[in-house]
């Protein structure tokens, strides 16, 4: 729900617009009573934005020369302009309007600005209580501009009639789209509802105000459109005196309504028309706010911008987490295949290859015996008869007839060292040493004196 405050000069008016429909008005006067009721009602409703529009006689408009400059100069001198026209007030507009025609090397500038901060005070103050966030304040006679967009013309010079409130109309005139005046001129209609004949005098009052102003030149053709309700049209028609310069269009108010997408506008005036299309303005295209008013809404803004990171980043780790475990799942598919395809493989091995490993396991074995047997047949002339001989001669010099044999061990070995012992390597002097080897790696018979195998201990 968007909600617009409309300030007049001695009261406040606030609609609450739902989409395209007017959902509630509410109205507050300018006294301590309302002021209190206006809390209370702040109070009790969110803390959404709200958009200030206002209408009132204390709001002024004046168009200054300026030397053309640029960047800080150019703002410095704006500032300067601003203090001197509207020393009081911290509400004030400037708008460029291009060069101006009497001299080329100067712009024309619209400055504008509510002369009676008193107005604005009171409320703003209590909205800034409340920490109700300002989104802008805008003009009425500016906003005035979105009416003619709907107002079919080619005149350049346009004077606008609006009554928005029972006892005031607002003029404003343009020239190519450019604001170049605005009054709000206070009525007073009789029983007899005399809206006709008041209106028509203001358009002479206003007529003669831009030609002795020479906003207005006496040759130029001067298009008048006045937007009023229906029942008003015979008497505002029957009033309006048509001349060669003057030629006057009467608009009505629901035809208006219609055109700007408005529905179920039931009033007399134009306060609902001008607040709905404020209600549609950007935030940025406000005329009268400051950053003091608005802080609370750059405040909402940063909680908005931060809450919509917080969104986007955790929808980033939600779609990096979703990314890593659809990868992650990926990975466990292709392992699962990767284990199925080796337990294939592996069974495929097994039954191929199983019963060739056992006889490579038996293979072993069968190099080593057939090792042992070429070794057996290599030296199977070896035999224990030389050495006794040896023994035997020597046993026969006197000088050993002391010594008594007992037992004589053969020994038979399958190492490689064996092949020093032959038939021709032994003498009657020659030691003979044989290495022990492991019973893994050597095969040893012993024999007795009767030359039967000795089993070993």
């Amino acid at each position: 729900m968007q909600r617009v405050l409309f300030l007049k000069k001695d009261k406040l008016l606030v609609f609450h617009w739902l989409r395209n429909t007017l959902a509630g008005k509410v109205t507050f006067y300018y006294n301590e009573e309302s002021f209190s009721s206006f809390e209370l009602y702040l109070a009790s409703l969110p803390k959404t934005p709200i958009k200030i529009l206002v209408d009132v006689i204390e709001e002024d408009f004046k168009h200054e020369e300026m030397p053309r400059v640029i960047g800080s100069a150019k703002t410095a001198l704006i500032e300067r302009y601003k203090r001197r026209l509207f020393r009081d007030s911290n509400h004030t507009y400037v708008e460029a309007q291009g060069k101006s025609p009497t001299s080329p090397k100067k712009n024309i500038f619209l400055f504008s600005g509510i002369t009676n901060p008193d107005l604005l005070k009171p409320w703003i103050d209590r909205l800034i209580k409340w920490e109700i966030p300002i989104q802008g304040i805008w003009s009425l006679p500016v906003l005035s501009r979105e009416i003619l967009k709907y107002i079919k013309t080619e005149e350049p010079h346009i004077l606008l009639i609006s009554q928005e409130t029972v006892n005031s109309v607002r003029e404003t005139y343009f020239v190519n789209g450019k604001l170049k005046f605005s009054r709000l001129a206070p009525v007073k209609l009789d029983r007899t509802f005399n809206c006709g004949k008041v209106i028509s005098e203001e358009v002479e009052r206003a007529t003669t105000f831009l030609l002795n102003h020479r906003l207005l030149g006496y040759t130029d053709l001067l298009e008048v459109h006045i937007i009023c309700h229906e029942s008003f049209y015979e008497s505002v028609s029957s009033h309006i005196t048509f001349t060669d310069k003057i030629i006057y269009h009467i608009h009505q108010l629901d035809t208006l309504n219609k055109k700007i997408g408005l529905k179920k506008a039931h009033s007399l005036y134009l306060d609902i028309c001008f607040s709905w299309i404020c209600s549609k303005q950007s935030s940025k295209s406000d005329q009268y706010s400051n950053k003091f008013d608005r802080r609370f809404y750059y405040q909402k803004i940063a909680s908005y911008c931060l809450t919509a990171s917080s969104v986007i980043l955790f929808i980033a780790g939600l779609i990096v987490a979703q990314t890593f475990i659809s990868q992650g799942l990926q990975l466990n598919k292709q392992i699962a295949d990767i284990q199925s395809n080796t337990a294939n493989l592996q069974a495929s091995y097994d039954h191929k290859f199983l019963p060739l490993e056992e006889q490579l396991d038996d293979a072993y074995f069968i190099k080593n015996a057939i090792h042992l047997t070429e070794k057996l047949q290599h030296e199977k002339d070896l035999s224990p008869l030389d050495l006794i001989l040896v023994i035997s001669r020597l046993l026969s010099k006197s000088e050993f007839s002391d010594i008594n044999i007992q037992q004589i061990r053969w020994l038979r070995t399958t190492s490689d060292k064996v092949a020093q012992l032959n038939q021709g390597n032994f003498s009657d002097y020659q030691d003979i040493g044989v290495e022990e080897q492991s019973m893994d790696d050597n095969y040893e018979e012993i024999y007795d004196d009767q030359g039967n195998p000795i089993k070993p201990k």
